[in-house]
């Protein structure tokens, strides 16, 4: 499980620092902060465990859609530079300004399939990465975007090293939904599956939005 917080980071180099803070029989506490020009820019811990065999039972699904090959490819020329380093084939919630607006708002629940570009083996670093691909809600649901802020975001692996293995660098299936939008605050929820149908990843996050 990794949590991080923190705000924009600046372009140019950094330093990280990590610290173990409790090492016990079956888990670690780690903190973990990155710093720009001497200054804490983001913060994060990590809670880590060994894979070992027990008990199983997976009654969660992911939703039938169809298969990559056969879904369009999302545009994202002209948008935030990151989201040149994905593929995005949204099978539904594509995030288009103004496809709804706040007097209508449409639903938050979004499928697309997701891989890194260029392509490369699904591996802890990048699973983590895709996990915060997925855009603010807001645009979604209102059809634009007031300044946003992420104010945590919580990454917990459920695959082992096996699983990601047989990915490799096919596209994985993201599920997100967000169920409140009050206060000037949005929770947001994802979920990463593999092609053949095993839950990789799932994150929860809570973002701040100016209305």
């Amino acid at each position: 499980m990794s949590t991080r917080s923190g705000a924009a980071i600046a372009e140019g180099g950094f330093d990280v620092v990590v610290r173990l803070v409790r090492d016990g029989r079956s888990t670690q506490h780690w903190q973990v902060e990155m710093l720009q020009g001497g200054v804490v820019v983001t913060t994060a811990s990590t809670v880590t465990g060994p894979d070992r065999e027990t008990w199983s039972h997976a009654p969660g699904a992911p939703p039938q859609v169809p298969p990559a090959d056969q879904t369009p490819v999302l545009d994202t020329s002209g948008r935030a530079g990151w989201r040149g380093r994905y593929e995005f084939r949204y099978e539904r919630g594509a995030p288009i300004p103004g496809t709804a607006s706040a007097e209508a708002p449409a639903s938050a629940l979004s499928h697309s399939w997701i891989r890194d570009e260029p392509a490369r083996p699904l591996d802890y670093v990048s699973l983590a990465a895709i996990c915060d691909t997925f855009v603010v809600k807001i645009l979604q649901v209102r059809g634009d975007v007031p300044p946003v802020a992420t104010v945590s975001l919580s990454t917990y692996f459920m695959a082992d090293e096996a699983a990601l293995a047989r990915q490799g660098a096919r596209p994985v299936l993201g599920v997100a939904d967000a169920r409140v939008f009050r206060h000037g605050f949005n929770d947001q929820s994802a979920e990463i599956w593999s092609d053949d149908g095993v839950l990789l990843a799932v994150s929860h996050q809570v973002v701040w939005f100016k209305s």
